[in-house]
């Protein structure tokens, strides 16, 4: 998937939920439903760019 993402030019997702990520295919699987799946994504890739975020600001601070 996050290679999927990277050829998109989106951030890698940073999957925390593991439950609630395999929950989400198995509503698909059901349903097809993928609002759940994309929630999840959506919040891993949020997770990236928190992180991406953090270490930029680092790296700002640190070269001041």
């Amino acid at each position: 998937m996050n290679q999927m993402l990277l050829n998109y030019g989106m951030l890698p997702a940073i999957i925390t939920d593991h439950s609630k990520y395999r929950q989400a295919f198995r509503r698909y699987d059901k349903s097809e439903d993928l609002t759940l799946m994309v929630y999840v994504v959506a919040k891993g890739i949020l997770e990236s760019y928190k992180i991406l975020t953090e270490i930029q600001d680092k790296y700002v601070n640190d070269r001041c």
